[in-house]
């Protein structure tokens, strides 16, 4: 008997012209048995009892379980269902979609727990109809840092959807102070970062310039000061200081 990985049957043997009754079926994990046959090719049928004239070899037909798999997308798109047979390599569906969501793939338990990944290079195994469960991971959404100067930057950041960006360190920037966030580059709205983000955001700068005092003092017991910003020009004071019996010569630093 050639059960072709069935179970083993032990031969059967006797004198010439005994009669031949079929064995007990042999089994095979996934598969059932379809019967005997004279050739390994499996075109002709043997029919038992068969009287014994020769020595015979008979090889043992099987079918591989017919296996539905269903996929639930838990939330996700619909994915139709795949009909294949126990010991089939069956290739991954195309992968469902959901607003907000990035799909993770493909698991044997709802809770898409870990090592319990469904591996579709692997034939099937299992023995009756089985569900595969979709894993969502939330979907990285960037928030980028708009400095409205090249002098500075700040790198961008990426979050899941739905969740806070924690407000980066403050940025420096030679000459001016930095205010805040805003929502725009009219910086009319200013950013909470209690908020949470739900798509990918710009983020602008709001700088404040530095003032800077410069007092004049004329030496004869006279000081003026005057206010002026970064980077700018200093005008200096009129009229220019007078002092009896001597000429102005200029300020100095």
């Amino acid at each position: 008997y050639e059960v072709a990985g069935g179970s083993a049957i032990p031969e059967d043997s006797g004198d010439w012209g005994r009669t031949i009754n079929a064995p007990a079926d042999p089994t095979k994990a996934g598969h059932n048995f379809m019967g005997w046959y004279k050739d390994a090719g499996l075109t002709e049928a043997f029919t038992f009892p068969v009287e014994l004239k020769a020595d015979t070899t008979v090889y043992a037909k099987w079918n591989a379980l017919p296996i539905q798999i269903t996929f639930d997308s838990q939330g996700g798109s619909d994915v139709a269902p795949i009909d294949t047979e126990y010991d089939a390599v069956v290739p991954a569906p195309e992968a469902p979609t959901q607003l907000n969501k990035v799909f993770a793939g493909w698991y044997k338990d709802a809770a898409c727990s870990e090592g319990q990944e469904y591996d579709f290079a692997l034939p099937v195994s299992a023995l009756s109809d089985f569900v595969l469960y979709a894993k969502w991971v939330p979907a990285p959404r960037t928030v980028t840092f708009n400095t409205l100067t090249e002098e500075v930057s700040v790198d961008p950041v990426v979050v899941d959807h739905g969740t806070a960006v924690a407000k980066p360190e403050d940025p420096l920037r030679e000459g001016y102070t930095f205010s805040a966030w805003y929502k725009d580059a009219s910086l009319s709205a200013l950013y909470d970062f209690n908020d949470l983000v739900v798509a990918d955001i710009t983020l602008y700068a709001k700088w404040t310039i530095k003032q800077y005092n410069v007092t004049f003092d004329d030496n004869h017991g006279s000081t003026t000061t005057v206010s002026v910003e970064h980077g700018s020009l200093l005008d200096v004071p009129t009229p220019q200081p007078v002092w009896v019996g001597h000429d102005f010569g200029g300020w100095y630093k």
